[in-house]
C-alpha cells in the first residue's frame, strides 16, 4: 500500500517554468554579472569558445601561467591582452567553490 503524498496549497513548478522576471540571477557562473555590465566567462572550454568567437568583444582575461600555456594559440590570435592571476585571485572573484580552471574571461 502507497502512502498518500503530503498535500500543498502551493502548486508544483519546476525552475524552467518560472517567468523570467521571478527567476533569480547568478551570484557566481557563466550567466554571473556585476554592476559594470560586464559577463564573466570562466573555465577552460566556455573561454575557449568565447576567444575563438570573433563577434566577442573581449576586456581583460585573468589568466595563471598553466592556463595561460594551454590557450597561448587563441590568446595570440585574439590579442587580448593577459592578466597574471593566482588561483586564490580568481576564487576571490568567483567564489570559493567555482570550478574556474585557472581562467576567467570578463567580456561584453
Amino acid at each position: 500500500m502507497q502512502k498518500p503524498r503530503p498535500s500543498s496549497n502551493r502548486p508544483y513548478f519546476k525552475s524552467s517554468h518560472r517567468p523570467r522576471s521571478a527567476a533569480k540571477r547568478p551570484e557566481h557562473g557563466p550567466e554571473a554579472r556585476e554592476d559594470d555590465g560586464l559577463i564573466r566567462i570562466y573555465g577552460a572550454h566556455p573561454v575557449e569558445a568565447a576567444l575563438a568567437n570573433p563577434a566577442r568583444r573581449l576586456k581583460r582575461l585573468l589568466a595563471t601561467d598553466n592556463a595561460v600555456r594551454r590557450m597561448e594559440d587563441l590568446i595570440a590570435r585574439r590579442g587580448v591582452e593577459i592578466d597574471p592571476a593566482t588561483p586564490r585571485d580568481l576564487d576571490n572573484i568567483l567564489g570559493a567553490d567555482t570550478v574556474h580552471q585557472g581562467v576567467l574571461l570578463e567580456c561584453e
